[in-house]
């Protein structure tokens, strides 16, 4: 008996792409996205996904919304996890207070771990009701994600 071997192309679009992410993805039940008002607005939920990719960016402060952002090209909103707590500098610089990594504040270039929700999946239940930040943040959609983090990995 001879072994076939098959040589198969795939050619993923990026809409085919998130699909295929998000059908993996399962999250707990403490997962539900919480907003914690002041200065910065705050999301903070318990993200742990099955599928999780790194993502980089410049954490930012839209000074019109309250938010805090992460610039990666585009305006993304961001879900911390929950550990996390609002801080401002000394300077007026915005951020959160991270138990590992100290401040996280506005210009900090930070590489995460995570998974984007976009505006079309935003109220999925399996991903969380991001719809929530997209509101509250002004993002402007099909540009902008909101970014659940896992982790933070690393902070420059």
């Amino acid at each position: 008996m001879a072994l076939v071997r098959s040589h198969v192309r795939w050619h993923l679009t990026p809409a085919m792409f998130v699909a295929l992410a998000l059908s993996g993805c399962t999250a707990d039940d403490g997962e539900s996205i919480a907003m914690l008002s002041g200065d910065p607005v705050i999301f903070v939920a318990d993200t742990e996904f099955g599928y999780l990719t790194g993502i980089s960016g410049t954490i930012s402060y839209d000074h019109r919304t309250g938010c805090l952002l992460l610039q990666s090209p585009s305006r993304n909103g961001v879900v911390w996890p929950r550990e996390v707590t609002a801080l401002v500098t000394a300077d007026g610089r915005r951020g959160v207070e991270h138990p590992e990594f100290g401040s996280l504040v506005e210009g900090d270039s930070v590489l995460l771990r995570g998974v984007a929700v976009s505006a079309d999946a935003a109220g999925d239940s399996d991903v969380g009701d991001a719809r929530q930040v997209y509101d509250e943040c002004g993002l402007e959609e099909p540009r902008s994600s909101v970014i659940r983090i896992a982790e933070v990995l690393d902070v420059n």
